[in-house]
């Protein structure tokens, strides 16, 4: 299930169908992540006082500068608490399927996968999501295959690398 989602009115605000239900539910978005994993919190769930707290943070003058997260990071809030501190405790993370998930060290949607490929590379900014041929001085000589979106599967030539068939 691919997660329906629509711009809200106010910065990194959205209404997302999260539980696949048809029933959109408005968020803040603290981060989207590589995988395109969304980091958010349900607003309806907080109380009028934390409300207030994330209005304040989703009208302040930088706002557009940065990605919900970091703004938190950066302001203290009435209570004498960090931001970041304070609504961590309500983030959840929607993978790109759908699947919802709490925030936790060792964990991580990185979408569907494809036999005998990795999405972790390319998509979390390890490995250029360009040509071989661009990236070949920044890789090892022997045993190179391309494994970019657009040349799934083609080896490069003079790579010493076998099809998938074995030939």
């Amino acid at each position: 299930m691919a997660v329906f989602q629509q711009k809200g009115q106010v910065p990194h605000t959205r209404w997302i169908n999260l539980e696949g239900n048809d029933i959109m539910v408005e968020c803040a978005i603290l981060k989207e992540d590589t995988f395109g994993n969304l980091h958010y919190i349900e607003i309806p769930n907080l109380d009028d006082i934390d409300k207030r707290r994330l209005t304040k943070l989703l009208v302040d003058r930088n706002v557009n500068n940065f990605e919900l997260w970091d703004l938190m990071g950066q302001k203290t809030l009435n209570n004498g608490v960090n931001a970041l501190q304070y609504f961590h405790q309500l983030v959840k993370v929607i993978t790109p399927e759908g699947n919802i998930m709490d925030p936790r060290e060792g964990h991580i949607g990185v979408g569907k996968m494809v036999a005998g490929t990795s999405n972790v590379g390319i998509n979390a900014g390890l490995v250029p999501s360009t040509t071989l041929t661009e990236n070949k001085k920044n890789l090892p000589e022997d045993n190179v295959e391309n494994t970019t979106p657009a040349n799934k599967g083609k080896i490069e030539s003079g790579s010493k690398v076998k099809n998938k068939t074995g030939k």
